[in-house]
């Protein structure tokens, strides 16, 4: 049991945590661990978490004292990871040899987030395929049938009421704020982070200063990628504001509202039914 007072903000995936990271950064009030390291993930085999291109910063199953010598005793420690809303083992196992910690989750609706990765992809899909991280064409990002298909885990994330019952009949006790609710007004989201325990920082929350909204186009992987990213960033930057206005005018919204409400246990079976008979007809 240790006594070190850490606040992990588990969110869902795309849900602002990388804002309110890059917000939190830079504030010497408290002690912010690497994000996203995923350091007590005890899921499978890990297999929510399998990117070879930002691999957590932490390794899985070390020794405790690789997590324990990032820690400030004398400070508040932030540790933003999102996946372990999902992970009963690990925020047991959080609640027990840390029991000064606390958990804050912030909630957003699952279609706009789900709508919010397949962006992010979009503009991943230039920056890493020269590394062949995306074997399938560019077009299939806005066809209808391949792209609400693409791989995307965010499909089986979405079962809010059934994880948070989860975590209160296991005596999890967590705070729950709504991302659309937090973007709405500075003052909603200045008001969260004093509730967090922030209350130092920058009372302007420049949105597009602490977001990684606009990806830099980079293919670092290679030393010809750097060449071509280079002398192509203007093209690839047009490629990638093409793609992204074919997708978001093929995006079926109201498709996917009603498969989400219409069956919780069950989310990604009812989805691929109500898709295939949406293109069917």
């Amino acid at each position: 049991m240790y006594k070190h007072k850490i606040h992990f903000l588990i969110g869902t995936p795309r849900s602002g945590t990388t804002y309110l990271y890059n917000v939190l950064k830079s504030n010497n009030k408290i002690n912010l661990l690497p994000k996203e390291n995923h350091f007590f993930l005890s899921l499978q085999n890990n297999t929510m978490y399998n990117s070879k291109l930002d691999p957590p910063k932490l390794k899985k199953n070390s020794p405790i004292k690789y997590y324990l010598n990032l820690l400030d005793i004398n400070k508040v420690n932030f540790d933003i990871n999102t996946l372990y809303f999902y992970d009963l083992k690990a925020l047991k196992f959080i609640k027990k040899n840390f029991p000064y910690s606390k958990f804050f989750c912030i909630l957003r609706d699952p279609v706009n987030r789900h709508f919010s990765h397949c962006l992010t992809q979009i503009k991943k899909y230039y920056m890493y395929n020269d590394i062949g991280e995306f074997n399938f064409p560019i077009s299939d990002f806005y066809n209808l049938k391949k792209s609400i298909l693409f791989k995307n885990f965010m499909l089986n994330l979405s079962n809010y009421k059934y994880n948070k019952k989860v975590l209160k009949n296991n005596k999890i006790k967590c705070d729950y704020y709504i991302y659309e609710n937090l973007i709405r007004s500075k003052s909603n989201y200045q008001n969260f982070l004093k509730k967090i325990g922030i209350n130092n920082f920058d009372k302007n929350l420049n949105y597009g200063k602490h977001s990684n909204k606009d990806y830099p186009i980079k293919l670092f992987a290679t030393r010809i990628g750097k060449i071509k990213s280079k002398f192509f960033r203007k093209i690839y930057k047009n490629n990638v504001e093409q793609t992204i206005y074919n997708f978001k005018h093929n995006y079926p919204f109201k498709l996917m509202k009603k498969i989400f409400i219409k069956n919780q246990k069950n989310l990604e079976n009812n989805y691929r039914k109500l898709v295939s008979l949406k293109i069917d007809e």
